[in-house]
């Protein structure tokens, strides 16, 4: 009995990969986590970039990416399993019905696919039970019973465990009449699922805290945990921006919107043509002047380089405009590992809004569904002229300041066309409006 209990103990290992890899009929399990200003995560919205498709993940569901080749709940799997309470306090008791006595293996892994501990227990026809305590975290727990399998996923708040354990508790007949359990008490594999085939990309949006969002795009290969670094990009108003890292930095992903400096001066909002065309000190607009909440927050504000270079400074604190040198990093990168986005200018342009360039693939207007595949979301906010200061290219164009200046009258900008295939750098004068993207300070 021993020598079978061993052999039990390995195939439940082996079965973790199946666990993790193929839960619930999935090719590939994924878990979120959180660190930095936040440690956990409310929810993720899910991109297939390939398909065109998306989910939302609630918080504590792991993301199953499956082939669709084999049915979410097929015949291996046991029913009724009861971990009450989950989330646990102290301790849960795991209760399962087995049909036939034999050996039960009731394992405890971590997300990462360790196993922690195991228990290998004889158990007769009927409901039977354990008692299981862990440590405070997140944890994997398998169950093989009767020929069957059952994972799902386990949540502690108990402080006063420094090792998981698992205890035989008792075996009791089953009862014809079902017995009721209140939401609490019932066990949920919590699973949403998404086709998925290999190679495809997926683009993770994760919010927490009511105001913390952090972008990370993906292929997955193998079942894991995807961390979500939360930092905290709040303006002097009190707006709050999406992070997204790419490469070694990290990046705003909406247009900066501000419209005070960092010292809490106003920076002037010039609609006036002739006085926009004069400025030689700090100014932003709006495109059309529009004075519309849902516009400004979509598009943000355009500024001139004059208040991009303003010693009070425009970006949250511990931000900064980025520079020629940063804006020039980006694209090498996008360039170099987004290839399956056709170019760097798709792989950062938004996925809606722009004008439809048929004549090419590679332009950003073309097929936009397979466009942003880093999360930079450049959204074609247009611009505002200088000496003729017109609004332009609403929908065709995204156009960015950097903080570097050129010569005295010019300062370097980049920029994104729908009937484009590049991010085309040029210098541009210091009274045109462009929008701004700020990148963290090091």
């Amino acid at each position: 009995m021993q020598t079978n209990r061993i052999f039990t103990v390995f195939a439940t290992m082996a079965m973790l990969f199946v666990c993790i890899s193929e839960l619930s009929a999935l090719k590939y399990s994924i878990l979120f986590s959180g660190t930095g200003a936040s440690s956990s995560v409310d929810s993720v919205v899910v991109h297939n970039l390939n398909r065109g498709t998306q989910v939302t993940v609630p918080s504590g569901y792991i993301l199953s990416l499956t082939d669709g080749l084999t049915a979410l709940n097929d015949k291996s799997q046991i029913n009724n399993v009861v971990i009450a309470p989950n989330p646990i306090q102290s301790s849960a008791r795991v209760s399962f019905p087995v049909e036939n006595a034999g050996i039960a293996t009731v394992s405890v892994f971590s997300l990462s696919g360790n196993l922690l501990t195991a228990l290998s227990q004889d158990v007769s026809q009927g409901q039977n039970s354990f008692q299981l305590s862990v440590p405070q975290g997140k944890y994997l727990l398998s169950i093989t019973a009767d020929g069957h399998k059952h994972c799902s996923q386990v949540i502690s708040h108990n402080t006063a465990v420094n090792a998981p354990s698992i205890a035989f508790l008792d075996n009791q007949p089953i009862v014809d009449q079902p017995i009721l359990k209140s939401a609490k008490e019932q066990s949920v594999i919590l699973i949403t699922k998404m086709d998925y085939s290999s190679g495809e990309v997926l683009l993770y949006k994760a919010y927490s805290g009511g105001y913390l969002c952090s972008i990370v795009s993906d292929i997955p290969t193998v079942s894991k945990t995807t961390n979500f670094n939360f930092i905290d990009c709040t303006d002097i108003d009190g707006n709050h921006y999406p992070i997204v890292t790419i490469g070694t930095q990290t990046w705003m992903a909406e247009n900066l919107r501000v419209t005070k400096y960092r010292n809490g001066d106003l920076i002037p909002n010039v609609a006036d043509n002739a006085t926009w065309s004069t400025l030689t000190t700090g100014g932003m607009c709006t495109y059309n002047n529009t004075d519309k909440a849902d516009t400004i927050s979509k598009y943000g504000r355009f500024y001139n380089w004059y208040a991009v270079n303003d010693g009070r400074k425009i970006a949250p604190n511990g931000w900064h405009v980025a520079s020629e040198i940063e804006w020039d990093t980006l694209i090498a990168f996008v360039d170099k590992h987004f290839a399956h986005s056709l170019n760097g200018a798709k792989a950062i342009a938004c996925k809606h809004n722009w004008k439809s360039s048929p004549a090419s693939i590679y332009n950003v207007g073309n097929n936009p569904s397979v466009n942003n595949s880093t999360g930079f979301e450049a959204i074609p906010a247009g611009l505002r002229g200088g000496q003729n200061p017109m609004f332009w290219s609403l929908y065709d164009g995204a156009v960015f300041w950097s903080s570097t200046d050129l010569d005295i009258n010019n300062a370097w900008g980049y920029s994104l066309s729908s009937s484009s295939s590049a991010i085309a750098k040029s210098g541009g004068g210091l009274q045109l409006g462009f929008s701004v993207r700020c990148i963290i300070d090091k």
